[in-house]
């Protein structure tokens, strides 16, 4: 097939590090097998894309005019937790204007309307939902989708019990395949390129710690993960690194604190950094902690050690620590950060061990074949 004409549909209109991976990796993985004429990005708000100010991201009420002049051969959701009823998708997305919930549930129509295929990119359900009336809708809704791909278990499981009985596919967070996107040596050069640029002091050794305030609150939980991230880094002799991934969950706001309780213990990045930016901070790094999916995932896909605070107790935190086989590096309580590295490895942070290595090429492998079996839904 050739010539395709791709519409992929997301928060894309963000700055947060997956959202802003998600089109890339995707347009990637499907370059490889056909070519693409056009690959359009929707989002409720639209508008350049963060970091990439010539890049546009149509607003999804301007799917209609867009179809009618380049005649989309596939509209295609996600990634992301884009499946839910709820309005909080994010702060940026303000009220006065249709929910972005909304816009994203009109989706469904497309298929009927256009007789296009809707696929799913590998999309989170992150709460179940609540009484008959909504998983009625939950239903109806997934009665009018092509292809149901959702990146965990546990999505999986919650829409069973919404009664959903459609074939529904587990394919890993397609961001798990990065590493197959995204040259780890180029990355490293990036960094170290980025790094002398900005005249930052950081060596080879260091560790990378992120949060948003949802999951480090209040001054005593700031004065703990401070105290905490000081006795790892005097313990393993590796340098700290604070770095924002979520602009748009204000994790500035908590590292800025945490930096504040020690200073010139450790290195606080202040200048808001590009996705591309951020994988490379990651990649070069020895060790990355944080309540960021895509932090985790983007290190696990490279190979570098990680583990996940999950004080708010996310399902997709979970779902994806479940899917790796890693459990207990998916922590809910600051306190737990320690004592599931020193579980891991007594005396050095923790590598991934040869059983990591083979999950790790399995899942890679999964998301490769859903990139085949999307490939079949529009040739």
């Amino acid at each position: 097939m050739r010539g395709s004409h791709i519409a992929n549909i997301g928060t894309f209109d963000v700055e947060n590090f997956g959202d802003l991976l998600f089109p890339e990796i995707l347009k990637r993985g499907l370059s490889k097998r056909i070519d693409l004429n056009r690959f359009s990005l929707f989002s409720p708000i639209g508008g350049p894309k963060p970091f990439e100010p010539h890049t546009m991201v149509q607003p999804i009420t301007n799917f209609d005019a867009e179809h009618k002049k380049h005649n989309f051969n596939a509209v295609i959701l996600g990634g992301g937790d884009l499946f839910r009823l709820d309005t909080n998708i994010s702060e940026f997305y303000t009220q006065g204007m249709t929910p972005a919930t909304q816009l994203l549930w009109n989706v469904s129509t497309f298929a009927d309307k256009y007789s296009i295929p809707v696929i799913w990119n590998s999309i989170g359900v992150p709460f179940k939902f609540r009484n008959e009336n909504e998983r009625e809708l939950v239903r109806a809704y997934c009665d009018h989708i092509n292809y149901l791909a959702v990146r965990d278990h546990l999505s999986k499981n919650i829409l069973i019990d919404a009664g959903v009985k459609r074939e529904i596919l587990v394919v890993p967070d397609t961001a798990v395949a990065l590493s197959n996107y995204f040259n780890k040596n180029a990355l490293v050069e990036h960094f170290t390129k980025l790094k002398n640029a900005n005249g930052l002091a950081i060596g080879k050794d260091f560790l990378i710690f992120q949060s948003s305030p949802g999951f480090v609150w209040g001054a005593e939980n700031i004065k703990k993960a401070a105290d905490i991230l000081l006795s790892i880094k005097l313990r393993y002799g590796f340098q700290i690194v604070l770095l924002p991934i979520g602009y748009c969950h204000n994790d500035g706001l908590t590292l800025e604190r945490i930096n504040s309780v020690h200073p010139h213990c450790f290195h606080y990045i202040e200048n808001k950094l590009s996705p591309i930016d951020i994988l490379s901070f990651i990649v070069s790094s020895r060790f990355f902690i944080g309540s960021s999916l895509h932090g985790n995932i983007a290190a696990f896909s490279y190979g570098i050690g990680h583990m996940a605070i999950n004080t708010a107790v996310l399902v997709k935190l979970n779902g994806f620590f479940e899917l790796i086989k890693e459990p207990d590096l998916c922590v809910n309580s600051l306190l737990d950060i320690e004592t599931a590295l020193e579980n891991k490895n007594n005396s050095t942070l923790p590598n991934p061990n040869e059983q990591q290595n083979k999950i790790r090429e399995d899942l890679i492998n999964q998301v490769e074949q859903h990139f085949n079996n999307i490939i079949q839904m529009i040739t």
